[in-house]
């Protein structure tokens, strides 16, 4: 029998997690949704509403090209709801409900955490804590300054000795005419040893998350790579031809190749992806990208297929870098993952039609 839940009507149950319940109904304008809402004793307890809100928020927060839109919640209401719009091709509220179960049980008490400044009341908060303030974050570390003191002091030595005239001496024309300013190794996209190098002017393009701002980075420039990119300093990374594998803080592993793609049409793409783990790849409005994710118990799984305009460097026409990235983490290291993920996406997107 169906009833109805705020404006929805021919509300229907179709799965009951304990404390949560997953409908199917209609909205206003008659389109199918699915409303994931609690059940009638568990919207009495303050600790399950706030747990629903915390969950609609990271909703919210890390919908994907491949996710249903939110279209409506109501949090305050006596029995709170979230609603998100039912096709067959997106992740529904299932998606919501997945992350509830994730960060507790679904029956019983649930782990209550005093909310600060507030003696009467608590509630349950998901959400990650605020960055300690106690260490500011440190800006990636500049080789330049002490490059430029140690040869200032190189030259005050040979100066006091006399021997002002050996340094150049030893400098090669090619040296002299880097020193006189005619060469500006900063604006070259790929290095001398075959390194590419990343590019500070990239798109800020997003597959969901954000981006790095002052944090601590590594950079990941391989030999013969088409893009570098960068990770957090608390990554582990290991490059071996084509792959390079990082493990992060928490023993997740983020894993990113790239094979040569020649004659690379939109079908030949299409089946190269299709050939990837997480299916089924769905491309954003670029073609260059194709984005799938899933959370598991375990935490987050996603896996990107971008390609880039061109090889930098190579000689073959009409070839193009296949880049795939592979993420399996805890949810506790979902934040840099995005962070690294969004790098690699930008990164690739950067590299020159031409």
């Amino acid at each position: 029998m169906s009833r109805t839940i705020g404006p929805f009507h021919g509300v229907s149950t179709l799965r009951v997690e304990g404390a949560y319940e997953m409908c199917a109904g209609i909205d206003s304008q008659g389109r199918p949704v699915h409303i994931l809402t609690l059940g009638t004793s568990s919207s009495k307890d303050p600790s399950r509403r706030a747990l629903l809100t915390d969950a609609v928020a990271w909703a919210h927060a890390n919908t994907g090209i491949d996710d249903a839109p939110v279209l409506q919640a109501d949090l305050d209401a006596e029995q709170p709801y979230v609603v998100v719009l039912q096709d067959r091709n997106l992740r529904g509220a299932e998606r919501i409900l997945e992350r509830l179960l994730s960060l507790g049980p679904p029956t019983g008490r649930l782990p209550k955490v005093q909310k600060p400044g507030d003696t009467t009341n608590t509630y349950v908060s998901s959400m990650p804590p605020p960055p300690s303030p106690s260490r500011p974050p440190k800006r990636p570390r500049s080789l330049v300054r002490p490059i430029i003191l140690g040869l200032l002091a190189v030259v005050v030595l040979f100066s006091l000795t006399g021997g002002t005239w050996l340094i150049w001496q030893t400098f090669s024309p090619e040296e002299q005419s880097t020193a006189s300013g005619e060469d500006d190794s900063d604006t070259a996209e790929e290095t001398d040893d075959g390194r590419p190098e990343w590019t500070s002017d990239a798109p800020s393009e997003s597959l969901g998350g954000g981006q790095f701002g002052d944090e601590d980075t590594s950079i990941m420039a391989e030999r013969d790579w088409p893009v570098a990119f960068r990770v957090p300093t608390s990554y582990s990374c290991q490059g071996d031809g084509r792959v390079i594998d990082c493990t992060t803080p928490n023993d997740g592993t983020i894993e990113v190749t790239w094979n040569e793609c020649r004659n690379c049409d939109r079908d030949t793409r299409r089946a190269l992806r299709d050939d990837l783990d997480l299916q089924p790849m769905r491309e954003g409005q670029n073609p260059q990208t194709a984005f799938q994710h899933r959370d598991v118990s375990s935490g987050w799984q996603a896996q990107a297929s971008l390609f880039t305009h061109t090889i930098p460097g190579s000689d073959a026409e009409q070839s193009q870098a296949h880049v795939v990235v592979t993420i399996d983490i805890p949810e506790a290291d979902r934040d840099s993952a995005q962070k690294v993920l969004n790098d690699v996406l930008n990164q690739v997107l950067a590299v020159p039609e031409s």
